[in-house]
């Protein structure tokens, strides 16, 4: 890794040698909504891509705040971890070509951006807004999302969760179906048990959340942390249903946080439960890419 600096938002920035001694850096993505970051693509292969874990920890604890805690989708202007990023990959002062698809829902590429790492990134941004941003008039007490077409493995799917939660109401049911065809996948979440009961992990969130970027927790990644912060505002919002059945039952303990369920017939019934007599209800087949923009 080598030193370039700090940003103007304090992280450190360590990059890979290999690439900052480049002449040319040429960076091969895709532009799709992005839970942390607005936007996939960019500069984002270079940090957190190739970046050393204090700068990908820094950068990362920025969007720790209940302001900026879900940015998938909104403008990278008013996105301060995503302005980072593209701030401390500048620091290289290296030319940087990207060269990044915009895919639909099937995985097949619509559109090619290439060239300046933030202008052509902006450009594939409005597409992928354009095909990926669903306009829904109010917020749902029942969202139903899947995680199509992130379907690899948990880590990717609970995507579908990130995405939409910001269609479901205060008090509200979110129930999100994941194939993860290949189990848990890099999901240090699932690796970690907490000690404390759902019910209990609830009360205590809203105290537990200013702490969260400065916890040091075994067996999990420095994106970890930003997991579990939004793992908290989520369930501090909804209640959170999961239908997941390769997920093993020793990880479905560990993620307190999601109430595992066996059946999609069971996640509605709970559902119908809470909301017996009349529910507003949205849907999202990919929700593993769409995001809502509620009003």
């Amino acid at each position: 890794m080598k030193f370039l600096g700090t940003t103007s938002r304090g992280t450190p920035v360590w990059i890979n040698r290999t690439v900052t001694d480049s002449d040319l850096i040429i960076s091969i993505g895709c532009i799709e909504p992005h839970i942390i970051a607005s936007f996939g693509g960019g500069y984002k292969n270079i940090v957190p891509g190739v970046a050393g874990r204090l700068t990908i920890a820094h950068n990362h604890a920025i969007n720790c705040q209940p302001g900026t805690f879900n940015m998938v989708g909104q403008p990278i202007e008013i996105n301060p971890m995503r302005l980072d990023l593209e701030e401390a990959a500048g620091m290289m002062h290296k030319p940087v070509f990207i060269i990044n698809a915009v895919l639909n829902s099937s995985l097949k590429p619509v559109r090619f951006v290439a060239g300046d790492p933030v202008a052509a990134h902006r450009e594939g941004c409005r597409t992928s807004s354009e095909i990926y941003s669903a306009r829904v008039p109010q917020e749902a007490d029942v969202v139903i999302t899947s995680s199509n077409p992130m379907d690899s493995d948990l880590r990717q799917g609970v995507k579908a969760l990130a995405n939409t939660i910001r269609a479901v109401r205060r008090g509200g049911v979110l129930i999100v179906l994941a194939r993860a065809e290949e189990g848990l996948g890099v999901f240090g979440l699932a690796n970690k048990k907490l000690p404390v009961s759902r019910r209990m992990l609830k009360l205590i969130a809203p105290i537990i959340l200013p702490l969260v970027p400065k916890l040091k927790l075994k067996n999990m990644g420095e994106e970890d942390k930003f997991f579990l912060y939004f793992a908290l505002q989520a369930m501090c919002r909804c209640r959170l249903v999961m239908y997941a059945p390769t997920i093993p039952q020793e990880a479905r303990n560990n993620l307190v946080f999601i109430e595992f369920v066996n059946s999609p017939e069971e996640a509605i019934e709970l559902a119908r439960q809470k909301f017996s007599k009349k529910a507003n209800v949205a849907i999202f087949p990919h929700g593993g890419m769409t995001y809502p923009i509620v009003g």
